[in-house]
């Protein structure tokens, strides 16, 4: 896979569990990450994502949204967020899940509120 040019968002749609999601951000630099109907995105890339100091991809993200991505956890994203929170940089400051994907319960969302400078999850029970 080519190097992706030096943008600030990137919008990423229809990655199959088969390929390989961190290799579309083995170093990107910019700070804003859609993720559309990707079954890529699951608790191993979410993983991956939290882990800035030994993964060379994403270290500026701020912004990530998630939209119909069904294979991921709470837990796997409450860790990855908690994760890039300790980091020097590339804290995330703004999520948005939309669409299929698990739902969360109010001290989920509280929790989230409190890490976040923002929060939209459209799946709360």
């Amino acid at each position: 896979m080519g190097r992706l040019p030096g943008t600030a968002a990137l919008r990423l749609e229809n990655i199959a569990l088969s390929d390989s999601l961190p290799g579309h951000l083995k170093n990107w630099y910019g700070g804003v990450l859609t993720l559309v109907l990707c079954d890529g995105v699951n608790d191993e890339f979410l993983d991956m994502l939290g882990s800035v100091s030994t993964f060379s991809g994403a270290p500026n993200l701020t912004k990530l949204t998630i939209v119909d991505c069904p294979n991921f956890t709470w837990e796997a994203l409450k860790k990855m967020v908690e994760a890039r929170g300790k980091a020097k940089k590339g804290a995330i400051e703004d999520l948005i899940v939309r669409g299929r994907g698990p739902t969360i319960d109010a001290d989920e969302a509280s929790w989230l509120k409190g890490q976040l400078k923002s929060l939209e999850w459209d799946t709360w029970v």
